[in-house]
């Protein structure tokens, strides 16, 4: 190679031969086109990778923690023995304190006469027919009532309610006498009334109504305790908080679907939360004082589903209360009592509703 070429494309004074068209480039930049990438780039990957996976990591231990459960009161002796009759295989049983609940304030004071006078009084169903015939009033005449129904695909469907209270004996009389049908179970003897009501008279005061004589026959002579060969409900009915005024039990996916339908019907993004298709079983109490405490449990397939639910929950609860322009400022402050959390399955979930508020609810209402 000659010498003055070499020496040409060594020298200094050859940067000074670039065009004056072409600024240099910026030490910054990437001549390469990122075809290459750097190690700052490398770093950024990582750290983010490892928020993400850190995100994960955080979200399965809140889906695999389990939480402590409130405590739960007692269930009365009475009642645990009342429960024991009941048909095998029960997917729902619920439970009304009626005398607990009318010395509560809320229910003198804030629930109207009407709808106290209305109480299960719907003659369309078995129970109330029952009580038309006895010209029984629930709201005075009840103490305790306690329903539970076998309700499954593919089988005939059993009913059975449990009354505690104060019945006319001359009425029970003529009840009796006019019975299509009648049967024994150890002391007592059962009536028929239509093909699906039959009833029988425990004691002076206690009556028990069932669809069927067998399940009927079985409350009043238990082959079986129920709190022995059921695995299903019982768990459930342990796990209601409040024990003493109103409490439900839901152990299949269709029952406990239906009722979150009926309880949300009225809110649109209530339905569209919660993913309460997915919800196996539920149970739901309350607690009457001068305002009301309500508790309930939503149990889903798998903790992953009950995970999901509650982001799905704890979202719209968040927009509900602070950017919901469709919802009024009592229903905001509604949406605000409710608290919840994950437990491994379940969603829990705990609010009080204090008089004030239901005051301002009731009053919004009548202003509409």
């Amino acid at each position: 190679m000659p010498d003055d070429i070499d020496k040409s494309a060594t020298s200094p004074e050859s940067s000074e031969n670039t065009p004056e068209d072409l600024t240099p480039l910026p030490a910054t930049s990437d001549p390469m086109a990122g075809m290459f990438p750097k190690r700052g780039r490398g770093i950024g990957a990582l750290i983010f990778v490892i928020i993400i996976s850190g995100l994960f990591g955080y979200a399965a231990l809140l889906a695999n923690w389990p939480r402590e459960r409130p405590e739960a009161e007692p269930l009365p002796p009475t009642v645990r023995k009342r429960l024991s009759g009941l048909p095998l295989n029960a997917n729902v049983v619920a439970y009304l304190g009626l005398k607990e609940i009318r010395q509560s304030e809320f229910w003198q004071n804030f629930v109207p006469d009407s709808l106290k006078e209305k109480l299960l009084a719907d003659t369309s169903s078995p129970i109330g027919r029952f009580a038309s015939m006895m010209q029984i009033s629930f709201a005075q005449d009840i103490d305790t009532a306690i329903y539970t129904e076998v309700n499954r695909y593919g089988e005939v469907n059993v009913s059975l309610a449990i009354l505690i209270g104060r019945f006319n004996s001359a009425r029970l009389k003529q009840l009796a006498a006019r019975a299509l049908d009648s049967i024994r179970a150890g002391n007592y003897l059962g009536y028929q009334l239509e093909p699906t009501l039959w009833w029988a008279k425990v004691s002076e005061n206690e009556l028990v109504l069932s669809s069927h004589a067998d399940a009927l026959a079985n409350y009043l002579q238990p082959k079986a305790d129920f709190w022995a060969t059921d695995s299903t409900i019982t768990p459930l009915i342990e796990r209601a908080q409040y024990k003493s005024h109103f409490w439900l039990a839901l152990g299949s996916a269709r029952w406990a679907f239906d009722a979150m339908r009926g309880l949300t019907s009225g809110n649109r993004d209530m339905q569209g939360m919660g993913n309460i298709r997915n919800i196996r079983q539920l149970v739901l109490s309350l607690k009457l004082t001068d305002g009301i405490e309500g508790q309930s449990e939503w149990i889903y397939d798998s903790r992953a589903a009950a995970f999901f639910a509650g982001g799905l929950i704890g979202i719209t609860l968040w927009v509900t209360k602070n950017f919901s322009q469709r919802q009024s400022e009592s229903i905001k402050k509604l949406v605000g009592t409710i608290d919840f959390k994950q437990n491994l399955e379940a969603l829990m979930f705990h609010a009080v509703l204090p008089k004030t508020l239901l005051e301002e609810l009731r009053q919004a209402k009548q202003n509409l």
